[in-house]
């Protein structure tokens, strides 16, 4: 049966002064713990799950944040898309691990992050969209602004194999934008310019694509298997949503319409709560709309 979800207007709670604007990632640990990864001048916020805030790291580190993800062991990955890198932190911002070379794109073809200009598949990263942590422990890639690729490393940082070319097809990507793994090992990817989330097995084959979406950026994997999608929204006919899934892509429900202006970044906690980060600085250049935040919570009504 489909859930209802209530916005909940007085979280968070940030020190007095504070406005994150954009905050295209949002990840919430095992401890309940969120953090948000703003474009902002303190880019890596944790609050708890009533909304204070709880600290904050990360000035000067990075070029554009746009991801985070929790791993399993409490690290963070946060994927910096204009600085061709992912980084693992410790949830106190000392760094363990980095992938991809920062600061050199691979050569896909594309111009800067037009995604509409890249020509073919490379190696990471062109523009990083996102990260998912899978079971076993491999991390998957979405790539990305200037790629149209998923890649798969081990828990170690290394490559392991990659797959994706640009277009339209099954397998193929048009800005590949955001990736989630089930316990069941399949790889579920946010192919935001087709409109669609395309299903993997672990290592790459095709299994399905859910179509009929509005720019999808981001999921999260629920705990009893539903997929919740986040929706950039492609018009005012069409706004931001959260659009849910059960594991096989039917039972679909949405909310957050008329309250998300620019929906990106998507997690849940232990108690169904789900955080969505926003970026409606980014989208909304010509005029932010009234009452626009950088991050907001639903809790089951």
């Amino acid at each position: 049966m489909a859930a209802t979800y209530r916005f909940v207007p007085e979280w968070p709670r940030l020190p007095e002064g504070w406005d994150l604007h954009d905050v295209p990632g949002v990840a919430v640990d095992a401890e309940d713990r969120v953090f948000a990864f703003a474009r902002h001048p303190r880019p890596v916020l944790a609050l708890d799950a009533a909304g204070a805030f709880r600290g904050f790291w990360g000035e000067g580190r990075f070029t554009r944040p746009h991801a985070i993800a929790a791993g399993p062991d409490g690290s963070l990955y946060l994927d910096d898309d204009a600085g061709h890198a992912i980084y693992r932190y410790t949830p106190e911002g000392r760094l363990l691990l980095t992938l991809g070379t920062p600061g050199q794109p691979s050569d896909t073809g594309a111009v800067k992050n037009d995604y509409r200009t890249v020509k073919h598949g490379a190696g990471p990263f062109n523009y990083p969209t996102d990260l998912a942590v899978a079971p076993n422990g491999d991390l998957y890639v979405s790539d990305g602004y200037g790629n149209a690729r998923v890649h798969c490393f081990a828990p170690d940082g290394r490559l392991k194999f990659s797959w994706g070319e640009p277009g339209t097809e099954p397998g193929q990507f048009n800005l590949p934008h955001g990736v989630a793994v089930g316990a069941d090992g399949r790889v579920y990817v946010a192919d935001r310019q087709n409109d669609r989330v395309q299903v993997f097995t672990g290592d790459g084959a095709f299994l399905a694509q859910w179509t009929g979406l509005r720019r999808p950026t981001d999921l999260y994997v629920a705990p009893g298997g539903e997929i919740f999608v986040s929706e950039l929204g492609n018009g005012p006919s069409a706004p931001a949503r959260v659009s849910v899934f059960d594991g096989d892509g039917g039972a679909r429900w949405t909310f957050g319409e008329g309250v998300l202006n620019a929906a990106h970044g998507i997690a849940g906690d232990s108690h169904g709560a789900i955080y969505v980060g926003e970026v409606a600085w980014t989208i909304f250049r010509d005029g932010v709309p009234a009452g626009a935040r950088g991050m907001r919570k639903f809790e089951r009504a």
